[in-house]
């Protein structure tokens, strides 16, 4: 073989190392989500709400609930779909409230937590944005 044949060879690959599970000790901690500031100048910590998991916990609104329980679809497109506009307003303001880790908005007024119904419609559109969450319909 010439020199130039020898240089051309590719070079074998290192052998990769067996994958191993991650200590708890090393585990990453849990994302406290992203802190923002929204349209009308209020600060927020947010994070992508695990809406699913919410769902199957039992975490919804009543109202939420019963039409969930009456539709076969599994994404929120498609759930929104088969809601009526009360219903849907409903469903989204749920799912900012939970996005929102600092404050804690809530879907009622109490002690401690930010109201939903007070949170600007401006502030809202920029929550769904910043977390990449959209709703047709």
């Amino acid at each position: 073989m010439t020199d130039e044949v020898l240089a051309a060879a590719p070079e074998e690959a290192p052998e990769a190392a067996p994958l191993t599970p991650t200590p708890a000790s090393e585990w990453p901690e849990k994302a406290p989500g992203i802190v923002v500031e929204l349209p009308s100048g209020g600060i927020a910590r947010l994070r992508r709400p695990p809406w699913q998991l919410y769902v199957s916990y039992g975490r919804v609104p009543p109202k939420v609930r019963k039409r969930l329980d009456e539709t076969d679809a599994t994404t929120i497109d498609g759930i929104l779909k088969a809601f009526t506009a009360d219903e849907r307003k409903l469903f989204v303001d749920w799912i900012i409230s939970c996005a929102f880790v600092e404050p804690e908005v809530s879907m009622t007024r109490k002690d401690g937590s930010t109201y939903i119904g007070d949170i600007d419609e401006a502030d809202k559109d920029e929550v769904l944005m910043l977390l990449g969450v959209s709703f047709a319909g």
